[in-house]
């Protein structure tokens, strides 16, 4: 396993540099993802990385590969996946937000709307830890997660978003309430 890892990390240095790595490595641990599976982590950089440098990019699409891993530290007792989700009007009107300057997809809202965001998922999250059901966690479009997960960071809103990416197609899951935000 040891030459494996060695192997994989000499190829990925052939299109990653070692900065990279660490940034990818730092934006997976402070988002709460473990790094344990170092072989799948590598693989994608080195995969990814060959077409763009874009950390952002990179970042989701580790994630993606990890989704058994992240869906696993999210499940119940009972091997369920609970989550709020956005109705279709609210992710579509979020998904005509983005813009995309630099290769890097923002999520353009004004101070009003982000506080509507935050004020109603917060409520809904408020309705999960209530029935016992914590962390609260929000599936969203991949393109919508880390705008998302920022914001609601910078409001000290502790709401996992994940998106459907990084969601193992064999779990289980139950959608426990869904966040409709009129004007928005």
């Amino acid at each position: 396993a040891v030459t494996s890892s060695l192997r994989k990390m000499a190829d990925c240095l052939k299109v990653a540099n070692i900065g990279l790595i660490q940034k990818v490595l730092k934006a997976l641990l402070h988002e709460k993802i473990p790094i344990k599976d170092l072989l799948t982590i590598l693989e994608t950089i080195s995969d990814i990385a060959e077409i763009t440098k874009n950390l952002s990019i990179i970042v989701e699409q580790v994630r993606a590969r990890l989704s058994r891993a992240i869906t696993k530290l999210y499940k119940d007792e009972n091997g369920v996946l609970k989550l709020l989700t956005f109705n279709a009007g609210t992710e579509q009107k979020l998904l005509d937000a983005l813009r995309e300057r630099d290769g890097v997809r923002d999520l353009i809202l004004n101070i009003g709307q982000i506080n509507t965001l935050v004020q109603v998922t917060s409520d809904e999250a408020a309705k999960l830890l209530h029935k016992g059901i914590a962390p609260v966690v929000l599936i969203v479009d991949p393109l919508l997660r880390k705008s998302l997960s920022d914001i609601f960071e910078k409001f000290g809103l502790e709401v996992v978003v994940l998106s459907h990416a990084e969601i193992d197609s064999n779990s289980k899951f139950e959608v426990m309430g869904t966040i409709e935000i009129e004007k928005l």
